[in-house]
């Protein structure tokens, strides 16, 4: 998430045809082995006509390896709200922020048909599974019919590759997002320094009725450090378990676990 470089060019265009603004060099210097690229097109009041994300590697599609897209960070997303009805139809806009320093990967958006409910469809968005760079603001909006709503009221769910689901009630911009629950994490009896063990806990979806499934990775960290996570789709009330496997400590003495946003576990490991 460092610029390593950036152009913009003016150029007159006619109707209905194509123009080179410019050539992005192949030799641009500090580039790690994934990179992105943001092109926006915007008109000379600078208002946003088209914008394309591109996720690309020095070693070119044929050699890359884009297994690093797991270790993005997690990102934030802030968002508000306007609600318009048209007869019969209606608009939503949404506005919306990443006052992160990480990039936020892949935005869903979604219209749920009331809180927790399921998606609203069809709806016609005018931007689907976008990205934003860091501290980067964008504006989208979505039409719908309001007999599809089938008498309840609209929600907004945004889901992503590494951002916490975040759903909002459209009438008053108000955060609903349902919390995870954790049961108690069970590790083997005797934990011994360097030897494999395995770690399990049960994560609850605390929504008490809808359909609308809450998706989140679940972090493992020992001692503060994130050692890999798990992704999980849960549905209001539902439960799952997750399991790691051969987990290894390499010093003995005391040390935390913890998974998500569950209750930090001391542990003593063995010589």
């Amino acid at each position: 998430m460092t610029e390593k470089y950036t152009k913009n060019e003016y150029i007159d265009i006619e109707q209905d045809y194509s123009k080179k603004a410019f050539i992005i060099p192949q030799d641009i210097k500090g580039l790690s082995d994934i990179y992105f690229l943001s092109l926006k097109l915007e008109d000379e009041n600078n208002r946003l006509l088209s914008s394309n994300f591109y996720w690309l590697s020095t070693t070119y599609d044929t050699l890359a390896q884009y297994s690093g897209l797991e270790d993005l960070p997690t990102s934030d997303i802030n968002a508000t709200t306007k609600f318009t009805k048209n007869g019969e139809n209606s608009t939503v806009t949404v506005a919306l922020a990443n006052p992160t320093d990480r990039l936020a990967f892949f935005i869903n958006p979604k219209i749920l048909k009331g809180i927790h409910g399921e998606e609203l469809v069809p709806a016609y968005w005018d931007a689907k599974y976008f990205s934003l760079l860091p501290n980067e603001t964008r504006e989208i909006s979505v039409r719908f019919a309001n007999n599809d709503l089938q008498g309840t009221e609209p929600y907004l769910l945004l889901e992503g590759w590494n951002i916490d689901p975040v759903e909002i009630a459209i009438s008053n911009n108000k955060n609903v997002t349902p919390s995870l629950e954790y049961g108690d994490v069970h590790l083997s009896d005797s934990i011994q320094k360097n030897k494999s063990f395995e770690i399990r806990i049960a994560v609850r979806n605390s929504a008490a009725s809808g359909e609308a499934l809450l998706k989140s990775r679940q972090f493992l960290s020992i001692d503060g450090v994130k050692q890999g996570f798990k992704r999980i789709a849960l549905s209001p009330g539902e439960e799952k378990q997750l399991v790691w496997s051969g987990v290894k400590i390499k010093e003995s003495g005391k040390h935390t676990i913890q998974v998500g946003n569950s209750e930090k576990i001391e542990i003593e490991v063995q010589e």
